[in-house]
């Protein structure tokens, strides 16, 4: 399982999303290991690392608020029109967390604390709970098992869900509890 925050959210994302990466072929035992997780978390996630599709998601305020300049830079590509080409367009693919979401996919948490409503500054729509509401709708959309803690939008674990996210990361790797004692003890 992988779980982080802000950057880590979107690297736990993009392995719970992404084809296996594992090479059977390779003489590098590491490189035939799978990258497939059993389960992921992200706080504070970023939807996509497809710049582009910000602009879908946030509108304006992602024109006064998001980094604009040298965005073929970002990618390590030079011009706009490498950006907007098939090679941009293979790359932003690859780094689109929402856009990898396939029905095979492991379950995640989603934990966004940020305040909804209009976006105030940079940090602001960095972590704004649009994001993880934007993977959340994709997952449901798909069948992704998905449990969301996102106040903004009154999204919260149903009754019989994992309440926080080491109750779901100890289910979905099949971690129990000593009998009477929290899992906060065991972690």
């Amino acid at each position: 399982a992988a779980h982080g925050g802000s950057a880590g959210a979107g690297s736990s994302l993009w392995l719970a999303f992404h084809d296996d990466l594992a090479d059977p072929q390779s003489s590098d035992p590491v490189l035939r290991e799978s990258s497939r997780l059993s389960a992921a978390g992200a706080a504070a996630c970023q939807f996509s690392y497809d710049i582009l599709e910000w602009e879908k998601l946030f509108g304006e305020a992602n024109r006064k608020y998001g980094e604009t300049q040298d965005q073929p830079g970002f990618y390590g590509l030079k011009t706009e029109e490498e950006l907007r080409g098939p090679v941009g367009q293979k790359v932003r693919a690859d780094c689109d967390m929402r856009g990898l979401i396939s029905k095979d996919d492991p379950p995640v948490f989603l934990n966004s604390g940020m305040p909804g409503g209009d976006i105030t500054n940079r940090g602001h729509l960095l972590h704004h709970p649009k994001h993880a509401q934007a993977i959340y709708d994709r997952c449901r959309e798909l069948g992704v098992g998905v449990v969301a803690q996102i106040p903004a939008f009154d999204l919260k674990p149903g009754p019989n869900d994992p309440q926080n996210l080491q109750e779901f990361l100890f289910q979905h790797l099949k971690v129990d509890a000593a009998p009477g004692k929290s899992t906060e003890a065991r972690s």
